[in-house]
């Protein structure tokens, strides 16, 4: 394959959002940015499950989810230590090649800067890793060791642990003067006041952390010979946590003097990366393709929790909003008049292999973002099976580096001054509690229901009492599974911990699952408005009713579950097909579509998009549908049946004789259906949407992996 962009340049922010940064560009506070999608491509990106950074991010830069990186949280057991202790996940904790492994070996120069759990840094043949425990101070203090910026091996090569110390800010460094041109507001503070107000100390220490990082990263660009650079920027989560409170509009439970001083930082944060943005792609010259990507959203405006956004005093995940930002530009991007609508998290590696000119490795679940890419060919994808090797992957940190004891013990404080990890515990059983639990949410999300209750059990057995926190998840993995016998036996042993509304929520899902419909039905009528505001709980009620045709009462939980649970493709296929089945043909539409483009390898939604274009006439894109249904699951019978129907309105009777053969191959039960059938034409012609329906057909966007 043709390698489209002479360089490549990936820029992590974490947390960035569409939301927030879309009016900053309209009113041109964020000229960089906007015109880096104005020149190319951009749109929403889809988190995944659970929404912690450093599984995220490893995720990105992997290609892969968490049950396969083995990346599972900030924190993970210490294997040397004999005293229960932690550590950070680090470099050796990755089970799996990260993009910049695979770029090395083919002989691409990379440069990675404070990307997650990159401590201590790879001995890359062609590359340079500055890992994230490199842009933070360390005050050491035993040993006799004097003071000094970064741990030992948070660099490779080593030299540059003193080539890049004075890029490196201290919060000390930072003058009065300095910090009030980002907070205006606080001028008529002292400094004393200042230096005593913890959300200033936070806003400096992270500032601090964030500039130098800029400061390191132009200083390498312009120094190194790189043709892959990548750049992790946790800043606007960070500021998210301890500043979106304040942010406008003004919420009950925050101080005014507060709100007046805090209400713009987060901007303010916005504005620095893109001038960051601006600076680095000044730098890095015109065959550059730009990438920019956040791992998630962060809730703001009307849509916040009603908990703090201090990690340490509320819950730091309901903060976070699925939906990110993905931006591209530059060489080998495309200037699309539409924006991308269907990104994942587990695209990035293989847009970046493409652009390259790299074969894709078909272990990696994610797919190239054709349509953002300046392609002349076809969009033929060349593939391997995988970059891993025989052996499972263990990162390469030689043979002579010695841990760097006191850097792991300052990295952890933090990690417990932020929240993450709880003072005075048991760290190492909460660790592992921990892996058990976000390893059971990852099979969870892949409808692995099995591993995922054997996985939160494991974490229960750990802590009973955390146990109590993951209640509700064990019994929703157990409802949307089918196991009512698991469902009722759960409920009865967690009834004491549960509040009466869930009680019945739960019960009546059972009844519902044992065939006791009217009962179920009259319970879960009850507690409609009772549930309105509790997330978890109504995406499975709807889907249940769904399945069993109590259609309006299934609308009324898929619609909370929306606010509740986020924009899901089960509830939005729920949603389509029983707006189908209700005679709401445009909204049903409207909802496959949804489904689709939030989960583009999805058979079932493409075939019932065939069926709903064959009722409405529309033979090209039910043709179309179809045959992306077939191509996802190569042996889906109704498919092959709605197929075989297709090739005989077209009088193509071969086609019919094949289809009706695989159908009839694998499913026996369709030996009744006729097959002779026209599926056209039963509703008359849709009024809306062909053109965006025809675009989402085109074989460039059906993804068939």
């Amino acid at each position: 394959m043709e390698r489209l962009a002479k360089k490549v340049i990936l820029f992590g922010w974490d947390a960035a959002d569409w939301d927030i940064a879309r009016p900053l560009m309209d009113s041109g506070q964020m000229p960089y940015l906007k015109a880096l999608c104005d020149a190319g491509s951009y749109g929403p990106i889809c988190s995944m499950v659970p929404m912690l950074s450093p599984i995220l991010w490893t995720s990105i830069a992997t290609g892969k989810q968490a049950d396969k990186h083995q990346v599972l949280g900030f924190t993970e057991p210490d294997p040397v230590a004999q005293d229960g202790s932690i550590r950070p996940v680090r470099s050796d904790s990755r089970k799996v090649k990260a993009l910049w492994n695979i770029l090395d070996e083919a002989g691409i120069r990379t440069c990675v800067l404070n990307w997650f759990a990159s401590y201590p840094a790879e001995h890359l043949q062609n590359g340079i890793i500055v890992s994230n425990f490199f842009a933070k101070p360390y005050k050491i203090e035993k040993k006799g060791e004097p003071d000094r910026v970064g741990a030992r091996g948070c660099c490779w090569p080593t030299r540059l642990e003193k080539s890049l110390s004075d890029t490196v800010i201290t919060p000390p460094k930072m003058r009065f003067s300095d910090i009030v041109q980002y907070i205006p507001q606080i001028a008529d503070m002292s400094e004393e006041d200042v230096k005593n107000d913890p959300l200033m100390l936070q806003f400096n220490r992270m500032y601090c952390s964030m500039a130098s990082l800029q400061m390191a990263t132009t200083k390498l660009v312009q120094q190194e010979d790189w043709e892959f650079l990548a750049i992790y920027h946790g800043a606007i989560d960070t500021f998210g946590h301890a500043f979106m409170d304040f942010r406008a509009p003004k919420l009950d439970r925050v101080d005014q003097d507060k709100f007046d001083r805090y209400k713009g930082v987060m901007d303010t944060i916005y504005r620095e990366h893109d001038q960051m943005l601006g600076d680095l792609i000044e730098l890095a010259g015109e065959d550059t393709a730009i990438i920019i990507v956040s791992d998630h959203g962060f809730h703001h405006a009307e849509s916040r929790p009603t908990t703090s956004s201090q990690i340490d005093m509320g819950d730091p995940v309901a903060w976070h909003r699925p939906y990110g930002m993905v931006a591209m530009g530059g060489e080998g991007i495309a200037n699309t008049d539409s924006p991308i609508d269907d990104a994942g998290l587990l695209d990035l590696t293989p847009t970046i292999l493409r652009l390259f000119g790299l074969p894709i490795a078909t272990d990696m679940p994610g797919k190239v973002l054709i349509s953002a890419l300046d392609i002349d060919d076809d969009g033929t994808i060349d593939s391997v099976w995988t970059y891993e090797g025989d052996e499972p992957f263990q990162a390469d940190l030689g043979d002579d580096l010695t841990d760097d004891p006191w850097a792991t013990e300052e990295m952890v404080r933090s990690l417990m001054e932020l929240g993450y990890v709880e003072e005075g515990e048991d760290k190492a059983k909460t660790a592992v509690f921990s892996r058990h639990f976000c390893l059971g949410q990852v099979y969870a999300s892949q409808d692995r229901v099995i591993d995922a209750l054997a996985e939160f059990d494991a974490a229960a057995k750990i802590d009973p009492e955390k146990a109590k926190a993951i209640d509700q998840i064990r019994l929703r993995t157990a409802v949307q599974g089918g196991y009512p016998e698991l469902v009722e036996k759960l409920a009865h042993e967690l009834e004491d911990r549960m509040s009466e509304p869930l009680r019945k929520a739960f019960q009546g899902m059972v009844l519902v699952r044992r065939g006791q419909i009217d009962e179920g039905v009259a319970i879960l009528k009850s507690i409609v408005e009772s549930l309105a505001n509790i997330s978890g709980v109504n995406q499975s009620i709807g889907m249940i009713l769904h399945r069993v045709g109590i259609d309006e009462l299934a609308l009324q939980y898929l619609e909370i579950s929306l606010t509740t649970e986020g924009d899901l493709p089960k509830t939005r296929f729920a949603l389509g097909v029983t707006y189908w089945k209700q005679g709401k043909h445009e909204q049903a539409v409207t909802e496959i579509m949804r489904t689709i483009q939030l989960r583009r390898f999805n058979p079932k939604a493409h075939y019932f998009l065939a069926t709903m274009l064959t009722a409405m006439d529309e033979r090209d894109l039910a043709c179309k549908a179809i045959d992306a249904a077939i191509k996802q699951w190569p042996t889906y019978p109704m498919a092959h049946a709605l197929k075989a129907q297709i090739c005989l309105a077209s009088d193509d009777r071969d086609g019919f004789e094949k289809h009706k053969t695989i159908a009839l191959e694998h499913n026996d039960r369709l030996v009744s259906h006729d097959f002779e059938c026209s599926p056209f034409g039963a509703m008359g012609t849709a009024s809306t949407g062909l053109e965006e329906i025809a675009d989402l057909l085109e074989p460039q966007n059906v993804q068939s992996t």
